[in-house]
């Protein structure tokens, strides 16, 4: 995948100064922003501790981004952020300022190769926050997931809170592994979308989106208690979110598919903590290993959990499998992350696990 500016490698010896410092840097862009918005206005009527929020997050993702040499991730991260915080009241002028003032801190508070390798990633980034000039509009733009009357009525009443109404509505929808497989695709999963757009936009705040979530893992816990209740005549599967990673509807739904197709699957929720994970998968030898990722600043986690479960050798006959929004765009993750399959959606996750279970069964 080819990005529209040119970037030098940065090293890993460089990348871990970066990493091993970042924290520093982020407690001086902090106190330099502070200063700066006081000044200027840059965060709108957002408290500061967003901004400090954002200062950390962007910390921890361009670990990832120098560790893996990921720029087509940096540049498509970029324009989701760019335009998520400016429907929040930042001004485009905040960018500019955050991109001194890192640069400035990183001059601070690294090693001189460090700093001649990792500026120029930075001034890039200004070239891009100037480029997306022209689509600072994409955070208006409706991008409608939601195209149905029981779709449209779904969203609403999550939205409004109404768990009682949301079971009902599943009782009426819902009577075999079809109807179950088209909820979650056609129902469950655009109105995730659509919330998630909503929060972009600046139409819904955390707090809405907290709701939602909660309603919808509610309603798939009725589902899963109700509705699924397959026999395990295949394979053991452990499904979860990784480390650090709290979004965990998408592995959920993977987990329900699975098991609605004979699998046996243990699933194990969000931010399970990676020893934890190692052990258990020791102890109880599955077949398959799949693991959800949203954000980007999680992928050289995965990477290093990956390597160490791959060097085991109790561990030899283990498929793994990623997924989650963060591989849509990260397009050559396959390239430093060795999964054995990167799945697009849960049937796909279902012709992997098959395709396995198959080729285990006739060894």
């Amino acid at each position: 995948m080819t990005t529209q500016w040119h970037y030098s490698a940065v090293s890993r010896e460089c990348a871990d100064d970066y990493e091993t410092n970042v924290f520093s840097i982020i407690s001086k862009v902090n106190e330099m922003m502070e200063i700066k918005n006081a000044k200027m206005h840059l965060i709108g009527s957002n408290p500061v501790s967003v901004m400090h929020d954002n200062h950390k997050n962007h910390g921890r993702f361009m670990v990832n981004v120098l560790k893996l040499n990921d720029y087509h991730l940096l540049e498509e991260t970029i324009k989701w952020v760019i335009n998520s915080y400016k429907a929040r009241g930042f001004s485009y002028q905040y960018f500019d300022e955050v991109l001194e003032t890192w640069i400035e801190s990183i001059g601070t508070y690294l090693q001189p190769k460090s700093v001649e390798q990792i500026i120029p990633v930075y001034e890039n980034m200004k070239k891009i926050k100037t480029a997306i000039e022209s689509f600072k509009d994409d955070a208006h733009q409706e991008d409608k997931h939601i195209n149905s009357n029981i779709q449209e009525a779904f969203i609403n009443t999550v939205l409004a809170g109404d768990h009682i109404s949301i079971l009902e509505m599943v009782k009426r929808e819902l009577s075999d592994r079809a109807s179950i497989e088209h909820f979650y695709m056609h129902i469950i999963q655009p109105t995730m979308y659509e919330i998630g757009m909503k929060w972009q936009r600046g139409e819904i705040t955390v707090a809405h989106e907290h709701l939602a979530t909660s309603i919808v893992m509610r309603t798939m816990a009725f589902i899963y208690a109700n509705y699924i209740a397959a026999d395990s005549t295949k394979g053991k599967i452990i499904i979860s979110a990784s480390h650090n990673e709290y979004h965990e509807i998408g592995a959920r739904i993977v987990a329900d598919f699975l098991e609605l197709d004979g699998f046996n699957v243990t699933y194990l929720g969000a931010n399970l903590p990676s020893e934890d994970l190692i052990q258990l998968l020791l102890d109880e030898k599955p077949d398959i290993l799949g693991l959800s990722v949203t954000m980007p600043y999680n992928l050289d986690k995965i990477e290093q959990l990956l390597i160490k479960i791959k060097k085991m050798q109790e561990l030899k006959h283990l498929k793994i499998m990623l997924g989650g929004y963060v591989f849509s765009y990260a397009k050559d993750t396959h390239k430093y992350i060795n999964a054995d399959k990167i799945v697009s959606d849960p049937y796909d996750a279902l012709i992997a696990a098959n395709e396995w279970w198959r080729s285990d069964e006739a060894i």
